[in-house]
């Protein structure tokens, strides 16, 4: 049985410019900032029961999340409760397949009002939204060993999920402190994923796979294109500064290589690409879906001291992002226009020690210390933010 729990605690100031008088812009911009305290708990339990029909793994998860709301007072954000069960089982000869089944229940606070006005006289200050769903999945193996010597270790699995994401984000349900997540709705759809595995020499391992997504209801950014943000608009206030897109198709294809150069030493290469397609003729489907990077490659090193004592050695690169900004040029005519992000690579830096595997009912006590983005590379988010600099710390773990 595995059981967890966490606690984090987080403060965030922004920095960022702002009209003295956003409808006298000749007064200029004055720099300002926001901070914002940010708590968050949670935990799960798990467990796997092997039996004579195949293995059942059960489990049930909770998080929570506040922040110090606009009244700076502690409030409750995010609360999402979850229970899952899953069954692996032969189904003939060389052929497996797994079944599960996840029920999710999210409820979500949104904010509607700043310096003590409503955004939206129609709701309260704050306005909660519950959503749940029964989320079912499968994945299908077929192990080719009996075909013949050139097939051994091989296996092709094809999997089919039900899609489905509440806007649980707080860049969604409240971005810039709108209350868009009055009127959004949850994405939903199917996925489908084609896995091939075949070891290819000792214990190196290749992975490669495709998948295809048809999601529906996509939340997207519409700030750009909002007819709906001014005071004037009522009930509608802001009911369209994020949307949900109608329909959007995901590409996908990833490729794995892992395993041992040598007894102490070993590594993973890893490179995936994905493109996303929209199906309907929304202006915010040509900006917000370009903002994720086409190409991302991992590479990792792992080298063991002793039983104890391992060094951890990660490389990653992610290529440009092309951002289409907008332009009104006429009533209901937009003009794109592309800004690049550039590309950038990111080196960690991590020492793993394992104190105890046993203390008491206490289990696989492990120390990391860790210093991400080793060489304080300055690169950009997809919004164009700058993204984390050089960070040291030190977690320790422990499994019940």
């Amino acid at each position: 049985m595995f059981v967890g729990a966490y606690y984090e605690e987080e403060t965030r100031d922004r920095a960022y410019l702002e009209w003295v008088n956003a409808k006298d812009k000749s007064k200029g911009i004055v720099p300002t900032s926001m901070e914002t305290d940010w708590w968050q708990q949670g935990g799960k339990i798990k467990d796997e029961i092997k039996w004579a029909g195949g293995e059942t793994t059960v489990g049930v998860d909770f998080t929570q999340l506040f922040d110090e709301g606009v009244d700076d007072s502690k409030t409750e954000r995010i609360r999402k409760k979850g229970a899952f069960v899953q069954h692996k089982f032969d189904v003939i000869p060389h052929v497996d397949m797994t079944l599960g089944l996840r029920y999710e229940d999210v409820n979500i606070c949104v904010s509607n009002w700043s310096n003590g006005n409503l955004y939206n006289s129609y709701y309260d200050k704050y306005v909660k939204r519950d959503f749940d769903q029964i989320i079912p999945k499968s994945m299908t193996t077929w192990h080719m060993d009996h075909l013949g010597a050139w097939f051994r270790d091989t296996s092709l699995s094809a999997g089919v999920s039900k899609i489905w994401h509440a806007p649980d984000y707080h860049g969604d349900y409240n971005p810039q402190v709108r209350p868009a997540g009055i009127t959004l709705e949850p994405e939903h759809g199917m996925g489908y994923d084609l896995i091939i595995n075949r070891r290819l020499w000792g214990n190196i391992n290749l992975k490669a796979g495709y998948a295809f997504y048809d999601i529906k209801d996509f939340i997207a950014t519409n700030s750009s294109f909002a007819q709906y943000s001014g005071a004037g608009a009522g009930v509608l206030r802001f009911s369209d500064y994020k949307v949900n897109l109608e329909e959007v198709y995901r590409h996908g294809t990833t490729l794995e290589l892992s395993g041992n150069i040598t007894p102490e030493l070993s590594f993973y290469l890893s490179w995936a690409w994905q493109k996303f397609e929209n199906q309907g003729n929304e202006p915010a489907g040509e900006t917000e879906l370009d903002q994720r990077a086409e190409h991302q490659v991992g590479i990792g090193l792992r080298y063991a001291f002793n039983e104890k004592a391992t060094l951890m050695l990660d490389y990653t690169y992610q290529s440009d992002e092309s951002t289409e900004v907008s332009e009104e040029i006429a009533d209901d005519v937009w003009n794109f226009h592309e800004v690049d992000i550039p590309a950038h690579s990111v080196v960690d830096l991590g020492f793993e020690y394992k104190c105890f595997e046993q203390l008491g009912w206490l289990k696989n006590g492990t120390v990391n210390v860790y210093i991400k983005n080793l060489l304080d590379e300055d690169y950009y988010d997809s919004t164009g933010y700058p993204a984390t600099d050089r960070t040291v710390g030190i977690t320790f773990t422990i499994k019940i």
